[in-house]
């Protein structure tokens, strides 16, 4: 006798997208900036556009899955024009400062360091695009609740960093770029760290265990879900 129970990969990988694009929350979006308009040069600071938080902590964070596509990804299948030359700066980078998982029982750290900017560095990227997307991710959890510290609902310095210098090139000239954020995997507290004026769009994402990243195919040229 057969097994009845059998399970098909492709459609939890295609609910799991739905999921994810219906969990998303939209909470600004300035003059209709989203979709992507076909062409537009998309530059894409923080580091959890490569190692976005698929789960949280404990229990919870034991999923064991045959792969996790990131975010960045889920924007090349989007066929956004990438700044590649600041994402391999990214990449270079990550060699030397790997994911930390934490060594044990729901000990994965609530965030993730931050690669330092230079404001030559970022001066060099909105000359080249025309926006700028920031991506920010947090976990918590079973056994690691959040706390009301900096990495966990508050932004950690090096992500403040980021997000001034960021903000500093946001402006009307074509050479700065459209200053987008997307804060995924917790809730966090932004009041005090940026001009909300300064952001054109927010986003909200959850985790979605190993298609996260299509939470974010929203911001695509077309919209697929």
């Amino acid at each position: 006798m057969g097994n009845k129970y059998v399970i098909d990969g492709d459609a939890y990988a295609r609910m799991a997208r739905k999921a994810a694009a219906e969990g998303a929350v939209l909470l600004k979006n300035e003059g209709n900036v989203l979709p992507l308009k076909e062409g537009e040069r998309l530059a894409v600071f923080g580091r959890i556009q490569f190692d976005y938080y698929k789960s949280g902590t404990g229990s919870g964070g034991m999923i064991n899955t045959r792969y996790v596509v990131g975010i960045l990804d889920a924007l090349k299948e989007e066929k956004i024009v990438l700044n590649l030359e600041l994402e391999q700066v990214y990449r270079d980078w990550l060699k030397e400062h790997p994911f930390d998982k934490g060594s044990g029982w729901a000990q994965e750290p609530w965030s993730q360091q931050e690669m330092p900017l230079s404001g030559e560095m970022v001066k060099k990227a909105a000359a080249e695009s025309d926006t700028a997307l920031v991506i920010i991710g947090r976990t918590a959890g079973e056994d690691r609740d959040a706390k009301a510290e900096k990495g966990s609902f508050f932004l950690s310095e090096g992500e403040e960093d980021m997000l001034r210098q960021v903000c500093e090139y946001k402006g009307d000239s074509i050479t700065r770029p459209d200053f987008y954020l997307c804060a995924g995997g917790r809730v966090m507290d932004f009041s005090g760290s940026i001009d909300i004026n300064n952001v054109k769009m927010l986003m909200e994402l959850e985790m979605s265990a190993y298609e996260p990243d299509y939470e974010v195919m929203i911001i695509g040229a077309a919209l697929k879900l």
